[in-house]
């Protein structure tokens, strides 16, 4: 199952802690977290979010992880 499989849930954990939410969908590199992350204090007004979308590809031998924002991450 590769590395992508565990790390995948350790991002989705982590988003949750910080109040996020995060949806697993497939995308054209296969599994792909969708995630609505909380603003930080002081970046933003509060209780805004921004998406993020997180893929991983898993090789013989190495692992490729993206984190895609802005207008890329809506699609």
């Amino acid at each position: 199952s590769g590395l992508w499989h565990e790390i995948r849930d350790q991002i989705a954990d982590q988003i949750g802690k910080q109040g996020g939410t995060t949806t697993l969908r497939e995308g054209p590199f296969g599994p792909e977290l969708v995630a609505e992350i909380p603003v930080a204090a002081g970046q933003g007004e509060g209780g805004t979010t921004r998406l993020a979308r997180f893929v991983g590809v898993d090789g013989p031998r190495w692992f490729l992880r993206g984190v895609i924002a802005g207008e890329g991450a809506i699609n």
